[in-house]
């Protein structure tokens, strides 16, 4: 959750054309008066050029791929969208349940 969160402000950022602040130290955070009795830990990693895309060929049985192409047509996405997004949502999935 806190990777889509960075990611998307990252992608508002430069859309806007600002840039992307250097991380900070997180001694220097630590050596602030304003943070003395906080703990900081938070590994983020976010990468800041789009990745490439790449044609691919798969296999779906057809009733699959009717079943795919009409809920992504009613979502306005398209079929490649679509799978990638269903994809995505699997990974994370599969990642949060690993962290528990």
């Amino acid at each position: 959750m806190a990777h889509d969160a960075i990611s998307l402000h990252i992608k508002g950022m430069l859309e806007d054309g600002e840039s992307i602040p250097a991380p900070s130290k997180l001694e220097d955070i630590m050596d602030d008066p304003d943070y003395s009795d906080t703990v900081a830990i938070l590994v983020v990693s976010v990468s800041e050029t789009k990745p490439r895309s790449v044609r691919v060929n798969i296999t779906v049985p057809e009733d699959m791929l009717r079943k795919i192409d009409t809920v992504a047509k009613k979502r306005g996405m398209s079929r490649s969208s679509f799978l990638v997004q269903a994809a995505q949502k699997a990974i994370n999935q599969g990642q949060n349940s690993q962290s528990l």
